[in-house]
């Protein structure tokens, strides 16, 4: 018989650690979670430097090059001042529309 002056040195019959191992989770929930985490982390390396100039060119040729890949894809579609193309770039679009209408016509 174990008094209050001497502990049992026992272990307990239901010792409450071993039911908190296995808790209920649910799988394709956690590897979506996973998965968003890494095309965070994918995006975040991928975006990390593109601010930067490339060695060898300048500014001025890196914006060119930008809009004109932007126009041959035709994804900017606006015209207006904040659009991202530069002025050759926007003449060369207002040509080819106004070509297109004269098909269309």
């Amino acid at each position: 018989m174990a008094g209050p002056m001497m502990p049992s040195l026992a272990p307990r019959v239901i010792d409450p650690l071993w039911f908190t191992v296995d808790k209920p989770c649910d799988d394709a929930e956690l590897q979506s979670k996973l998965e968003s985490e890494y095309h965070q982390w994918l995006h975040n390396v991928g975006s990390k430097d593109a601010h930067l100039i490339p060695i060898g060119k300048t500014l001025e040729i890196e914006k060119y090059q930008d809009s004109v890949l932007i126009c041959l894809n035709e994804v900017c579609t606006s015209l207006d001042s904040d659009c991202i193309c530069t002025w050759s770039c926007m003449q060369d679009r207002k040509e080819r529309k106004s070509r297109k209408s004269t098909r269309i016509a």
